[in-house]
């Protein structure tokens, strides 16, 4: 069996290896990998196991464990996470005995690079938990909402729940106006929009990106990435970015204006994207869930009924260090229990 770590600089090489599997998506990409270098995620990687015609591939972000709060590590650590998305691992086959020994020269290079732990997010379509070694724990976490484009603009109109629908029409009523705008001429708004949502929601501070995040985001990606925005009068007062793959779209990121929410301007933006989406030939539109947020799931709930299972998955790689780490944690914090994250020792 043959094994190598691609990098981001290797994209013609990632690509190549992609092409061998019949289904693939936005998030195994790596431009994709490279936006979220250029956030600070991390140094993005690449394992490739290969055998014959037989190929396991899996990408995954590499992170230095440098303090635990303020206090240096004693030690080299790190650890590993996958991109922010629906990604995990990809697979020509589901021999077992193929796939035990690709992980095993994936583990001998992971206790190399001194990985204390790992968090993977699995594709929302593949199924690709199954690729994953069974020393994972793989945990169903919650539900995305997703809506079917493949059908009449009348049976998608009717599809919504009727709140979804007097929404439309209320922000169709206060004259509102949606429309698809080329990513680096609205980004400027666009951040000024996400900036003051993410403020509002008290976001955590990964939910906001660096300036080379959003351009490279822009750019990089090309007509993959595309940006609506909604008017009142000459006022933009929501605006969305959306990721497109194959026959998918993913609702990204999305910004809006507090003191427009009773004009529905995102009921209005979503559906103008399903329109957009189904007159475009695309299948489904994934909106996902909504982040422990009751109020921001039943909103995309009221767009379809159908659910697709989100799965994570988990793996302690050194439980001595790790221990020890979550330790230090919980000594600064004054606490006796971990919270469920699989990365403690990074919380604030």
């Amino acid at each position: 069996m043959k094994w190598r770590m691609l990098r981001t600089s290797d994209a013609a090489d990632w690509n190549k290896v992609l092409s061998l599997f019949s289904r693939s998506d936005i998030y195994f990409l790596p431009d994709y990998h490279r936006v979220y270098e250029l956030n600070g995620d991390g140094t993005a990687y690449a394992f490739v196991a290969e055998d014959g015609d037989r190929v396991l591939f899996y990408p995954f972000f590499l992170r230095a464990i440098e303090k635990v709060g303020g206090e240096p590590v004693g030690g080299e650590w790190t650890d590993i996470e996958t991109v922010r998305g629906h990604n995990g691992p990809l697979s020509t086959t589901d021999d077992p005995a193929f796939l035990d020994g690709a992980w095993k020269q994936y583990f001998a290079w992971c206790d190399k690079h001194h990985v204390v732990a790992e968090f993977t997010r699995f594709n929302l379509y593949m199924d690709n938990q199954r690729y994953i070694h069974p020393s994972w724990t793989v945990i169903r976490h919650g539900e995305a909402v997703v809506l079917n484009l493949d059908r009449s603009e009348e049976e998608l109109w009717t599809s919504y729940l009727s709140v979804q629908r007097n929404m439309v029409r209320k922000a169709l009523s206060k004259g509102l106006v949606c429309d698809e705008v080329p990513p680096a001429e609205g980004l400027n708004e666009f951040r000024r929009l996400y900036t003051e949502t993410m403020d509002r929601v008290k976001a955590l501070p990964a939910a906001y990106y660096s300036d080379a995040y959003f351009q490279a985001l822009c750019s990089d990606l090309g007509g993959m990435v595309k940006l609506w925005t909604v008017r009142d009068r000459d006022r933009i007062v929501a605006a969305a970015m959306f990721l497109l793959y194959g026959d998918r779209i993913y609702y990204h990121l999305a910004g809006s204006d507090a003191s427009q929410r009773g004009s529905a301007p995102n009921n209005l933006l979503l559906h103008t994207v399903a329109l957009w989406g189904r007159k475009n030939g695309y299948r489904s539109f994934f909106l996902g869930g909504g982040g422990g947020n009751k109020g921001i799931f039943d909103f995309k709930a009221s767009l379809s009924r159908e659910r697709l299972g989100q799965y994570i998955g988990r793996r302690i790689h050194n439980k001595e260090a790790y221990d020890r780490l979550c330790a230090q944690w919980m000594r600064q914090k004054g606490v006796s229990e971990l919270p469920n994250y699989t990365f403690p020792y990074r919380m604030d």
